[in-house]
């Protein structure tokens, strides 16, 4: 055996140092797997013992639900906790479809937010009026078209949405987002809590927010940061007005990268569930909506900030009196010194559109938008930034449907305004057919080929038609404007915008215009077209409920209306639909199964402030003054910023439960959030005068009528107490 061989076969001695060096890697080998295993262990130990615990809730958009119907996805209420405090969390509207999709049916869902939804009325979406189109164009097949929308949201959440909807076998998105990206839920403009810069750290939180643990984490700090705080009321648009973000804001630098990424996600859910994707424009109103608030640019000089002031009070002098060019001369004098002032460049707008220089006012309008810095409405970067996205992708299943174009093309003078909107970004009916035309030619070329020559030569719904069907009558229109008037015309940041008092007229004359369907002969009239268009439709629960609440608001029929809202509530178990259950069996006198109705919408929504005012009402009727006094109080704990008359409504249950000071106490508490309610002030007075506390009254009567100087009640009963010489 030569040395050669021995060598080969004698055990090899390590290198100095190797056995120390794979000692050292084995110890931080463990120390890692100490560090991060069994942390992680523990995390998943304590995820699974707080689920088992039953903490927590689900967080998908859709809950799946075992009815006698089969198995349902419906709207989770819970899904918004994630971005908003409970007590405001916003939803979708209420629907229902089967988890399993039935053979033949194409799945529509229409993803975004208040706009998409169909505020202030979802019964007339755009979603609605597509599902219209949709049948009338191929009538022998089955269309599903479920609204997903989520009132005040924005990408970040439409992208959970989204991908929570990819696991029901959907065939279609329609994607209508983008108004709500600086304000919504981690923009930069939010209320609900700071933005950020960082995408990473928005997934994270989102995502921490889906575990059980994150929640229980989320809880507790929430407990300990609001421990002696009221709960947070929905506000509406008022809840935003100091948050203005700038047009050169570098926050927008962000807000525009997370719509670009998010929007590629919610494409990317629907092509991986084996859907078509329509996404979709957005438009708003540029002629009849001014800007929301407007700021200097930040390095304005003092003396600058004074002849600007000066050129700006010129032109608004000479607007008021009707010389609209030299009102231009003194706002372009203005804008040479500082031109980013929103309520200048819409001024400039309606002087020149007044001129008859349509091209150059359309310009004005659009840059009054892109400076308003309280960003309600996407701005021109959003809608380049979706045509963007779908070129990007570059397949045939990937579209872009543009009703912002469509409507620059309808509208008078390519100026959209109160035509297709009722304020900023809310469609009217005329408007939710324009863009659900847009949306169905969009969505054309990607139905099933069977689908598609089922509607060959099918002729397209017209306006008229659309809203025969959806049972649009004057009643509704009166209905939806009176709401306007309660939540958005008479409100902050409305009040404030430019020219108030010309959109507060149009708005009364607009009103006016259909008191006839105040009347009973209007309302049976809106009746007849209900009726007429459930016969068509008679699987529709939204027409059932809708002529429910004609039934009740219009015509006093409660128990018509309870048989509409009882095939309603079999169909779609929500909590509103039950509450609207229990509204009219109480006109009916059928109090026992109202309340046992009310019960039932606040077993599944415990925080609707309306349910527990809806309650109380119903427990006034009964004869049961200190039952209805706690449910309005629970109502109120909910919502201290509810309607005036559930204050008013607290009051007289206390005094007919035989406790008239603390009602005086408690309509002294509305009055410090709402000090200027006549209505109030008026039922306030009513009751110091009943208690015999008249100057007291008297104080409070004449406010009433000062706020209010055609309120009959208060003058009434001033001149009572004149005439009784009690002051």
């Amino acid at each position: 055996m030569g040395p050669r061989e021995t060598r080969r076969n004698e055990p090899e001695t390590p290198a100095p140092g190797t056995e120390v060096a794979r000692s050292r890697a084995r110890v931080w080998a463990f120390r890692l797997v100490a560090a991060v295993g069994i942390p992680a262990l523990l995390l998943v130990a304590t995820e699974l013992s707080l689920r088992a615990a039953g903490f927590g809730y689900d967080t998908s958009a859709i809950a799946e639900v075992d009815t006698e119907h089969g198995r349902l996805g419906r709207r989770n209420l819970k899904f918004g906790w994630r971005f908003f405090p409970r007590t405001i969390s916003r939803s979708s509207e209420p629907f229902s479809f089967p988890v399993h999709k039935p053979p033949g049916t194409v799945r529509v869902f229409v993803l975004g937010a208040s706009a998409a939804q169909g505020t202030p009325d979802p019964a007339y979406s755009f979603s609605r009026v597509l599902e219209v189109l949709l049948r009338g164009r191929h009538p022998a097949s089955r269309f599903e078209v479920v609204n997903l929308a989520v009132t005040a949201v924005n990408s970040h959440v439409v992208r959970e949405v989204a991908r929570d909807a990819a696991r029901y076998d959907p065939d279609l998105y329609v994607v209508y987002l983008g108004n709500n990206e600086v304000i919504g839920p981690y923009g930069p403009g939010s209320t609900f809590g700071d933005g950020s810069p960082s995408l990473a750290l928005v997934r994270a939180s989102i995502a921490a927010r889906s575990l059980r643990l994150g929640q229980w984490i989320d809880e507790r700090t929430a407990s300990l940061r609001g421990r002696d705080a009221a709960p947070p009321t929905w506000q509406g648009l008022r809840m935003f007005l100091d948050r203005k973000v700038r047009p050169d804001s570098e926050d927008l630098a962000a807000v525009y990268a997370h719509y670009r990424d998010n929007l590629r996600a919610i494409v990317r859910s629907g092509l991986g569930a084996g859907a078509g994707v329509v996404v979709s424009t957005v438009p708003s109103n540029l002629r009849d909506c001014p800007p929301f608030a407007s700021e200097h640019r930040a390095d304005l000089a003092e003396d600058e900030r004074a002849r600007w002031d000066e050129r700006y009070a010129a032109g608004v002098a000479h607007e008021a009196a009707g010389r609209y060019d030299a009102a231009l001369d003194a706002y372009a004098e203005a804008a040479a010194i500082d031109g980013t002032f929103a309520d200048l460049r819409f001024r400039m707008g309606r002087a020149t559109e007044r001129t008859g220089d349509l091209d150059a006012a359309r310009e004005h309008y659009v840059e009054a938008r892109e400076h308003d810095t309280l960003r309600f409405r996407a701005d021109r970067r959003i809608q380049e930034i979706a045509r963007e996205v779908v070129d990007g992708f570059g397949r045939a299943d990937v579209r872009l449907a543009d009703p912002a174009a469509a409507m620059d093309r309808l509208a008078p003078h390519a100026l959209p305004g109160r035509t297709f909107f009722y304020e900023h970004v809310h469609l009217r009916f005329a408007g939710a057919y324009v863009v659900a035309r847009e949306v169905a030619d969009a969505l054309e070329p990607l139905l099933p080929p069977e689908v598609a020559a089922d509607g060959a030569a099918a002729p397209v719904a017209t306006l008229e038609e659309c809203a025969e069907r959806l049972a649009f009558t004057g009643w509704d229109r009166l209905r939806i404007l009176s709401l306007l008037g309660e939540t958005f015309v008479t409100k902050s940041p409305s009040t404030e915008q430019l020219y108030y008092d010309e959109r507060l007229a149009e708005w009364r004359a607009e009103v006016d215009a259909l008191a006839r369907y105040r009347e009973r002969e209007g309302a049976e009239e809106s009746a007849a077209a209900y009726r007429a268009a459930i016969r068509a439709w008679p699987a529709d629960w939204r027409l059932r409920a809708g002529y429910g609440n004609l039934l009740a608001g219009g015509l006093g029929n409660g128990a018509a209306a309870a048989e509409q809202w009882g095939v309603v509530v079999d169909r779609v178990p929500d909590h509103g639909a039950y509450s609207m259950l229990g509204t009219s069996l109480g006109i009916a006198g059928r109090f026992e199964e109202a309340i046992e109705a009310f019960g039932r919408a606040l077993e599944l929504n415990p925080l609707f402030d309306e349910g527990w005012a809806n309650l109380g009402l119903t427990r006034a009727r009964m004869g049961d003054p200190a039952g209805a006094a706690e449910s309005f109080e629970r109502a109120l704990a909910i919502n201290p910023q509810l309607s005036p008359r559930v204050w008013i409504d607290l009051a007289s249950a206390l005094v007919a439960a035989g406790r008239a000071e603390e009602a005086v106490g408690r309509l002294h508490d509305a009055l410090g959030s709402a000090p200027d309610s006549a209505e109030l002030r008026y039922a306030l007075g009513a009751l110091l005068a009943e208690q015999g506390r008249t100057t007291e009254a008297v104080e409070q009567l004449r406010r009433a009528r000062d706020l209010a100087p055609g309120h009959a009640g208060a003058a009434a009963l001033l001149e009572r107490l004149a005439a009784e010489g009690t002051f």
